[in-house]
């Protein structure tokens, strides 16, 4: 197995209503490189586009549902641990260097820190025009940091940001909850 390529049991699940797989998939996960905020984004957007409906499998196949649809709400929730970095890999693809070793003269910069940056501003920004409502979360992030500026300006508003320095994501994601509860009353 290729130490750069994410495990099977890291896939993303879709359109699925099965509290207890998902929550599997979450506890199987494994560290597999750096932090690529803007693909996990761009994976979120697309899970939300109805251009992806019966793309993505799933329990439903009707959706995602389309944009303009009245009775529904797309809500995003993009959380990180870490700044955006440079997204490397081996220049021998058949080497056993592992990911987290850096190395220079034996790996190649696939993405570099600046692009990711500007490609997930820019998924943020397409995500707010199409109505989707973003919430974002900086987990154990210095507050002023680059990574924090960040989930300030992809989050709808700077109420739809929770800066989490403990362990407890759960005020966080409890927060979360009541807002979306909040949208749907006055909505």
């Amino acid at each position: 197995m290729n130490d750069w390529c994410p495990r099977s049991n890291t896939e993303s699940i879709f359109n699925s209503n099965k509290a207890d797989v998902l929550k599997a998939r979450i506890d199987e996960m494994t560290l597999s490189d750096g932090t690529g905020m803007d693909i996990g984004t761009l994976w979120g957007a697309k899970a939300l586009s109805p251009n992806m409906r019966g793309v993505l499998g799933g329990d439903f196949a009707d959706r995602p549902v389309a944009f303009d649809d009245e009775d529904i709400m797309k809500i995003a929730v993009i959380m990180t641990d870490g700044g955006i970095t440079d997204q490397t890999r081996p220049r021998d693809p058949t080497s056993s260097e592992k990911p987290h070793i850096s190395n220079s003269s034996t790996r190649q910069t696939i993405v570099s820190k600046t692009n990711a940056t500007a490609y997930f501003k820019s998924l943020c920004d397409v995500m707010k025009t199409q109505s989707i409502y973003v919430y974002t979360v900086g987990y154990q992030i210095t507050s002023g940091s680059s990574e924090d500026t960040l989930m300030k300006y992809c989050a709808k508003s700077l109420s739809d940001y929770y800066h989490v320095e403990g362990f407890d994501l759960s005020s966080a994601f409890n927060g979360i909850a009541a807002s979306i509860n909040n949208l749907r009353i006055s909505g």
